[in-house]
């Protein structure tokens, strides 16, 4: 069987951002570390503010990039993995979300931060 090079990637810090992508990558195509300068990775997922822990929101895909700029460098990445492909994941990894009011995504209620958070580390520590 031929030996296949695996791509090296370092992940520069350990937010959720960085979480999200180190679980997507395929580990039989990528090598991945993460360096967090804290001791601890995904910190701010413990700490959702008054409006509770929001990962997304849920707006049709058109808004939903006009909420970042420049929209037109952006838009291709987000229509390859959009808000409703992020709670497909979630829902896949065992994080089921709700729309609120504010057309925020969040968790269900009874799944508390450190939830999704560890959610996401056993993704990692799978691959």
């Amino acid at each position: 069987m031929k030996d296949v090079k695996k791509l090296k990637i370092s992940v520069i810090g350990g937010g959720a951002s960085s979480l999200l992508l180190a679980a997507l990558l395929k580990p039989t195509k990528f090598e991945i570390s993460i360096f967090e300068k804290n001791s601890a990775l995904g910190r701010k997922f413990l700490v959702a503010g008054d409006g509770g822990f929001n990962l997304t929101h849920s707006e049709e895909i058109k808004e939903f990039v006009n909420r970042y700029h420049p929209s037109k460098f952006i838009a291709p990445s987000i229509k390859k993995f959009s808000n409703e492909d992020l709670r497909n994941y979630l829902k896949s990894i065992g994080i089921e979300t709700y729309v609120g009011s504010s057309k925020r995504v969040f968790p269900l209620k009874e799944i508390k931060p450190i939830q999704v958070l560890n959610a996401f580390e056993n993704e990692l520590k799978k691959k």
